[in-house]
């Protein structure tokens, strides 16, 4: 065992090889002994409140099944739908009913109802009381609708066409200067062109082209020079190579560009350019002798024609 002499020598020599402590500056020891206490800290400061937890969800509100009670809205009144007429009913019309139903929204889409009115005024129309009253009436205008409403139904500009034919006859021109403001010869020359391969649409076309400008009125040039601007030598042209075998066809097509061209040289020339034969341009006499106009008093060629 180590003597406490020894033992206290040791102890001695490990206290050296331990690293001193700095000396305290006593100016520094002074300074934090007198520094002054912090007077911030309020030990009459109420503690922060606590935090209240969230209330739990309260129970859902069960609402009535029964449905609060509405409120009624007016009742509109309903307008009565139009009488259910037939094809036939309206080939027994006069000419105020056929007008009525032309103008009547809910038959103006019915194809067949169309083709029919258009028939009867057709047929009212070769007397020329009734042309007075179809024309006081505005059936070119209604007629030229029906043409651009179905324009793909083959009965109905057929027989519009025929109604023109009648409503155009005789020595008024003022009735065939309001077919001309309705805008019938464009309407004529559309269905020329979408239905060339009808010859009963392609003859009606000529002769309704025929009436409307026929007269050498003061407006009679002018009825000629709006036929040729809305296409008539082309859609005739075309009409009458389509057919040119058939002499009927052939004779009113003829007639039809010769009364456009008016023995105008520079015309005749515009037509041979679309096309037009020369014979075809020459004289035949054949509308000099149906002064007035033609009326559609015979069946046409194509009764049997269908819409398809």
């Amino acid at each position: 065992m180590l003597s406490s002499a020894r033992l206290q020598e040791q102890l001695q020599q490990c206290c050296r090889c331990l690293p001193r402590a700095p000396p305290v500056n006593p100016t520094l020891k002074e300074d934090l002994l007198n520094e002054p206490e912090d007077t911030t800290a309020n030990d009459d400061e109420p503690p922060p409140s606590p935090v209240v937890a969230p209330a739990p969800p309260s129970k859902p509100v069960v609402t009535s099944s029964k449905p609060k009670a509405q409120q009624k809205e007016p009742v509109k009144p309903v307008k009565p739908a139009a009488p259910l007429i037939t094809p036939e009913m309206v080939l027994q019309m006069d000419a105020p009913a056929v007008i009525a139903t032309m103008q009547n929204a809910e038959y103006q889409n019915d194809a067949a109802l169309m083709s029919a009115a258009c028939k009867q005024l057709r047929v009212l129309c070769r007397k020329d009381e009734a042309c007075i009253v179809c024309d006081k009436l505005n059936a070119a205008e209604l007629i030229c609708a029906t043409m651009s409403r179905h324009v793909g139904a083959a009965t109905v500009q057929q027989q519009a066409c025929a109604a023109l034919i009648n409503l155009c006859a005789g020595e008024s021109f003022g009735r065939r200067d309001r077919a001309v403001s309705s805008g019938a010869l464009p309407a004529i020359v559309d269905a020329m062109n979408t239905h060339l391969e009808y010859p009963g649409i392609q003859e009606m076309a000529f002769v309704a082209i025929q009436n409307i400008c026929f007269g050498n009125d003061a407006k009679g040039t002018a009825r000629k020079e709006q036929a040729i601007k809305a296409g008539a030598f082309e859609a005739i042209i075309a009409g009458i190579l389509k057919f040119e075998d058939t002499p009927s066809l052939l004779d009113q097509g003829s007639a039809t560009l010769r009364l456009l061209c008016n023995k105008n040289q520079l015309l005749k020339v515009q037509a041979m350019n679309a096309g037009a034969k020369k014979e075809w341009l020459k004289s035949s006499g054949l509308l000099s002798a149906r002064v007035g106009g033609l009326l559609t008093n015979r069946k046409s060629r194509n009764a049997h024609l269908r819409d398809k």
